[in-house]
């Protein structure tokens, strides 16, 4: 009696594509400089400097923009990808958030934040933890992004599009 012995991966390898998650990257840190221009330049012609400090406006700005803009990042990733599962869409978005992070310390390394409290500036604590929730809320947009990027019914919109207008 002979017994038959299957291997199969427990885990298949997934291989990103770098070059979507690129240009979900792209895509969304150009999204964000865009939109925050525009929110700068909307809050200091209508808000007077002394409700600066202490409006909602800009906290909901700085916490809705790097949101929208890493779902954007994470859709594009995703959909560029290929991805036929929410496992693969969602590290693709993730990947995407986790490059941005990188470039955003980047830039405050090399001195692009002049008043960061490492180049002898102050700051208070709460834009800190600012700072904190937006990149949590961006890490949850990116996933998320992955995801609606993964499904079906975005995939096939995306290919009906590329078949129509072949490169």
């Amino acid at each position: 009696m002979a017994t038959e012995v299957r291997t199969t991966e427990a885990f298949p390898v997934m291989r990103p594509n770098y070059h979507a998650i690129f240009a979900g990257f792209i895509i969304a840190m150009g999204l964000q400089l865009a939109l925050n221009l525009l929110g700068n330049a909307i809050g200091l012609a209508l808000v007077s400097p002394a409700e600066r400090a202490t409006s909602a406006g800009p906290v909901l700005w700085a916490l809705a923009v790097p949101l929208v803009c890493s779902l954007l990042g994470g859709i594009v990733a995703a959909l560029m990808a290929g991805a036929e599962n929410a496992g693969t869409g969602v590290t693709h978005g993730v990947l995407v958030w986790g490059i941005a992070m990188l470039f955003v310390a980047a830039l405050f390394a090399f001195g692009a934040a002049p008043n960061m409290p490492a180049r002898g500036g102050t700051i208070r604590s709460d834009a800190w933890w600012l700072a904190f929730f937006s990149a949590c809320l961006a890490l949850a947009g990116a996933a998320f992004g992955g995801y609606l990027g993964s499904r079906p019914i975005y995939r096939s919109v995306y290919m009906r599009e590329l078949a129509r207008h072949p490169a």
